[in-house]
């Protein structure tokens, strides 16, 4: 019996404690805490995964990185506070995976990541943070895409997000660079059609101002000899 009654007096003591803890006033104030937290993406060839510890990245012969598509995920403003967990990969990251509240991961895939910010004492959802991750376009490094910027042809912009292979590429690009080199072809042939047609529609116009100008200027001439010989 007494047992009993210990166990009933420790429930109400400490039970309120907890609850007290994670109410919806403690949930507000570490939902506004959890505004400092921050995600963002970005291009990094070079990039390290900081909580793998695993490099993804080729050099070429001049030790230089060559670009594979690698986007890493950035996550700052941490606090003891929270965890987070990233729903794409279903992994956590607590906060003594962070370096100064800061965490860097690579991103293999694409498109809409969903991280949901818990509390680590509650275990509550306090924040959603969604972020799009852009998909890096390898092709808008290759040689062929040299002096074409992505207003003139999508493909060789650094996000186009539709996936073809090499040989589709190559054929898109040259195709392009042939109808450009006849549209130049052709503008610059127009411009001599339109110079030989203004000639042929006024020539005669144009005969017509170098006889005159040619008597004048003979007449003038005649006048200085005859004046000079007075």
């Amino acid at each position: 019996m007494k047992k009993k009654l210990l166990l009933l007096v420790l429930t109400f003591v400490f039970v309120p404690q907890v609850k007290a803890d994670c109410d919806r006033e403690a949930l507000n104030n570490l939902s506004k805490m959890a505004e400092n937290i921050e995600i963002t993406s970005e291009l990094d060839i070079t990039l390290e995964d900081q909580y793998t510890g695993n490099r993804d990245y080729s050099i070429d012969d001049e030790g230089k990185p060559i670009p594979r598509g690698n986007m890493k995920i950035i996550i700052s403003g941490m606090s003891e506070e929270f965890k987070i967990v990233d729903e794409t990969y279903n992994r956590t990251f607590m906060y003594s995976d962070f370096t100064d509240g800061i965490l860097i991961v690579k991103s293999e895939l694409n498109g809409q990541r969903r991280f949901k910010v818990y509390s680590s004492e509650c275990n509550e959802v306090v924040r959603t943070i969604n972020i799009k991750i852009p998909r890096y376009n390898i092709y808008s490094t290759d040689p062929l895409c040299e002096g074409i910027s992505e207003d003139e042809l999508a493909i060789c912009g650094m996000w186009y997000e539709k996936e073809v292979d090499y040989a589709t590429f190559e054929k898109m690009v040259n195709n392009y660079k042939e109808k450009k080199a006849q549209e130049e072809a052709e503008n610059s042939q127009g411009i001599i059609e339109k110079v030989i047609s203004f000639f042929s529609n006024y020539y005669l116009y144009f005969i017509i101002g170098a006889v005159v100008i040619a008597i004048v200027a003979l007449i003038i001439i005649i006048r200085r000899k005859r004046s000079v010989l007075e």
